[in-house]
């Protein structure tokens, strides 16, 4: 029993991350086909580019907890001064991966 739950959590995580990908790639399409059809200044295109990018963010913000937790693991891992910089570079690294996805500082749309 513990073999199949294990398999299955396995399965599980693997659909999961499937479907962000799908979803991801979905959203990237329609930014692109409302580019084609009507042009990159249009209505839909901003509308497209805006969802994406608010995916993209969303997506970031799943995976904060996660982030802050290997970063802090890594940085207090270093002698003398790990443990005491660990939790500012941890909620840096946090801050850098949302705003990275919410494309602040390289929006050109």
């Amino acid at each position: 029993e513990q073999e199949y739950a294990l398999r299955q959590q396995s399965l599980d995580e693997q659909m999961g991350a499937t479907r962000v990908a799908i979803q991801q790639s979905a959203f990237g399409s329609m930014t692109s086909i409302a580019a084609m059809f009507f042009g990159e200044s249009s209505r839909m295109h901003q509308a497209a580019f805006i969802m994406e990018r608010t995916y993209a963010t969303q997506k970031a913000l799943m995976n904060v907890k996660e982030t802050y937790s290997n970063t802090f693991n890594a940085i207090s891992a270093i002698p003398l001064i790990g443990p005491y910089i660990a939790m500012p570079m941890a909620a840096a690294a946090s801050a850098i991966q949302v705003a990275q996805a919410a494309g602040i500082g390289s929006i050109s749309a």
